[in-house]
């Protein structure tokens, strides 16, 4: 137990600085707009740090360092492109940085150092379940650009790692077990990467240099089993012990 969120929150953005975790939008009784920031060194509760400017959930998440990105979702019952940038180090808000191609919910969210991308997802109109991965730049604000697609159409990631050079969308919708791999450096189709141990969807997604973690997750029932991939080989994910409960969103 590392404290607590100051509310109980589900399917909500993610980013990182090098000290702090960030949580922003999400479900809590109805969609929201708040940004929680909460320490890596020291086990405490979550601090208020500022709002997005709009209720979203279903929303993924991107990170430079120096800011969280909120990507697409949920609002007002309605699905969203709108990228939003707020800093790690000021409770100052969000900020208007551009939109995806098109309208997504429950896409999964990566990080190069100079882009982000946003992979998977539903859309308002279309294939129920989108395929497509959109790149945009940290640097300054524009619609993002098409990006190659995913092995097949799907969201809910039960993790969505990045590498130095990669991204990885773990699972999905439907428990699906497979990990898709695609380059940040061209835009082609993602190629299999192996196996999660089970097909699961709506769990999270962690990254170290080296390795992807994807934590809990729904199949039947919820589940607590933390998975862990190498991203330098293909082979089926093993087990990494298990979250004090099990959780998904």
């Amino acid at each position: 137990d590392h404290g607590d969120l100051t509310g109980a929150f589900a399917f909500f953005g993610q980013s990182s600085s090098s000290t702090h975790g960030f949580t922003f939008g999400g479900d809590n009784t109805g969609v929201n707009n708040q940004i929680n920031k909460y320490s890596f060194s020291s086990a405490g509760n979550a601090v208020d740090h500022g709002d997005l400017i709009s209720e979203v959930s279903g929303n993924a998440g991107a990170s430079n360092g120096s800011h969280g990105f909120s990507i697409g979702g949920n609002h007002s019952s309605v699905k969203t492109s709108v990228i939003e940038k707020f800093p790690h180090e000021s409770s100052s808000g969000g900020v208007d940085h551009g939109d995806l191609t098109a309208d997504r919910c429950n896409p999964s969210g990566h990080s190069s150092a100079t882009h982000g991308y946003c992979a998977g997802g539903s859309a308002s109109s279309g294939p129920t379940y989108r395929s497509d991965i959109d790149k945009f730049a940290f640097a300054s604000n524009t619609t993002a650009a098409d990006h190659g697609n995913l092995n097949q159409g799907k969201e809910y990631p039960c993790g969505d790692h990045s590498s130095t050079t990669h991204g990885f969308f773990g699972g999905g919708t439907g428990s699906i077990q497979n990990i898709d791999k695609f380059a940040f450096a061209s835009n082609t189709t993602a190629a299999t990467h192996g196996n999660l141990s089970v097909g699961k969807y709506a769990g999270a997604g962690q990254s170290s240099t080296t390795d992807g973690y994807s934590s809990g997750g729904q199949t039947t029932p919820t589940i607590n089993v933390i998975d862990k991939f190498a991203f330098s080989s293909n082979t089926t994910a093993s087990d990494h012990g298990d979250l004090n409960v099990s959780a998904r969103g």
